[in-house]
């Protein structure tokens, strides 16, 4: 039995040093690699907070912030009392959402709800954003990262 045993082992340390490199007893005895930690979600310093409120006043009514908020972001519903301001009510959304890191699906949320207010605010939610392009016309694009300033353009890059 003992014989059998050791031929087993001895066959299956040949096996796994011919197709992985390591000993049987290596791979059985040792730690399973660490598994990829997933890609961080963004900061919230990727995004310019004071647009993301200018975005949220333009975009919706008192109601509908108030709906947003009891469908989507509850425990920010459950902060309103009776009479708060709208102002107040979208600054405790632009709390919540930072410190849970969930300005992206905040913004994804508006987006569904009026995606002609995300268009119109697009170019300034995210830090380091720059509009180039001619914005008198309405022409340009959105460029996210390091733009060198040579040529027109008009917002704003990272410092």
């Amino acid at each position: 039995m003992r014989a059998e045993r050791a031929q087993v082992i001895d066959g299956l340390n040949r096996l796994a040093l011919q197709h992985a490199g390591r000993s049987f007893n290596e791979l059985a005895f040792s730690a399973p690699p660490a598994p990829n930690p997933p890609p961080a979600p963004p900061r919230r310093a990727d995004f310019d907070i004071a647009a993301l409120r200018a975005l949220l006043n333009a975009a919706f009514s008192d109601e509908e912030l108030t709906t947003l908020c009891f469908d989507h972001f509850r425990p920010v519903y459950d902060q309103f009392s009776t009479g708060m301001a709208r102002t107040a009510k979208i600054q405790h959304l632009l709390e919540y959402a930072e410190k849970r890191q969930q300005v992206a699906r905040l913004i994804e949320l508006v987006e569904d709800l009026n995606p002609a207010q995300v268009a119109a605010h697009r170019g300034r939610l995210r830090r380091g954003a720059v509009v180039l392009g001619d914005v008198n016309t309405g022409g340009g694009a959105i460029v996210n990262g390091d733009v060198s300033t040579g040529g027109d353009f008009v917002g704003r890059d990272r410092h």
